[in-house]
């Protein structure tokens, strides 16, 4: 298959899951959610946050972004990774950022955002600044979340904002952490969550299909980064996400955790998702809402030191 026939794919399947996500409803729970603008660099950026009831009393706020996979934005994520319906999600102000032409600029990756060099981690320092209207924002105890091209976000913002992260958790997605990323002194955990069926960013070292065909790091590659920044000394296995049996690396600086979970029988879907449409789990592989990812996730970041 040609490099052009392969992308021509991959965006075709990328369009296709963008019409499921906007075609699925889920209830919100009773929370204030408000959508705000901003401007970064003469361009006005949006975003739609979850404000605890009691945020502006609270002795400090820490935020929750949680970043949409690419030719999706921020309302139709929002439907699929409910982590504001979880209980105790009070505990988090919970932030659903809209990328620039649907799509995050990582370095490496994708769309628009590449292409136009859209300064993303500019947008995430003025939502911080302007989160400040709902009351004092943590400077260090902070956490982002997302799918696809928002994992590889993710990572981008572990790798360069780590004096504002405590943890991430990239889900279904990779990121070249050898593009603009260097140990650092402030240790960031991580959760990663990835389909070992995920066909569009394969969970082994093989090629990613959006923008264009390169080699590509494996999970396993970008974990073992991970491990070596933050200083792990140890290796453990646990089971989360129900059943799921994860590696551990342990012993790390500042108390931290880089958490591998392979996930057997899903391919490229966020994990808890799930679909009745036959097309959907041909396109991207099986799905498996039967895993409480949501809950694992605000579970993790909970635990953080």
């Amino acid at each position: 298959m040609t490099t052009i026939n392969l992308l021509l794919k991959s965006a075709i399947a990328l369009i296709m899951l963008a019409a499921l996500v906007f075609g699925h409803t889920s209830e919100a729970v009773a929370s204030e959610r408000i959508e705000r603008r901003v401007m970064v660099g003469g361009a006005e950026r949006h975003y739609i946050a979850h404000v605890p009831a009691d945020a502006a009393s609270r002795d400090e706020l820490s935020v929750l972004f949680v970043f949409h996979p690419a030719v999706t934005n921020a309302e139709g994520f929002e439907r699929i990774a409910t982590l504001f319906e979880e209980p105790n999600a009070d505990d988090f102000l919970i932030i659903y950022p809209n990328g620039i032409g649907r799509t995050w600029n990582v370095g490496d990756c994708c769309g628009l955002a590449l292409k136009q060099n859209v300064d993303d981690l500019g947008f995430i320092d003025a939502i911080f600044d302007d989160a400040q209207a709902f009351g004092t924002i943590s400077q260090k105890r902070n956490f982002a979340t997302g799918f696809s091209n928002g994992a590889g976000m993710t990572h981008y913002l572990a790798c360069n904002m780590p004096e504002r992260f405590t943890a991430i958790a990239p889900a279904g997605g990779k990121r070249d952490m050898s593009q603009g990323c260097a140990p650092t002194t402030s240790p960031v955990s991580v959760f990663i969550t990835h389909g070992l069926d995920d066909k569009l960013s394969p969970f082994g070292r093989w090629q990613k299909a959006v923008d264009e065909v390169t080699p590509a790091p494996s999970i396993e590659d970008i974990a073992a980064y991970w491990s070596e920044a933050n200083q792990c000394q140890e290796q453990r296995t646990s089971t989360r996400l129900g059943n799921v049996d994860c590696s551990e690396a342990t012993a790390c600086a500042g108390e931290s955790l880089v958490i591998t979970c392979p996930i057997p029988n899903m391919g490229h879907w966020w994990p808890g998702y799930g679909t009745s449409q036959r097309w959907a789990t041909i396109m991207y592989g099986p799905a498996r809402p039967d895993l409480p990812a949501a809950e694992e996730i605000l579970e993790f970041f909970r635990q953080q030191p």
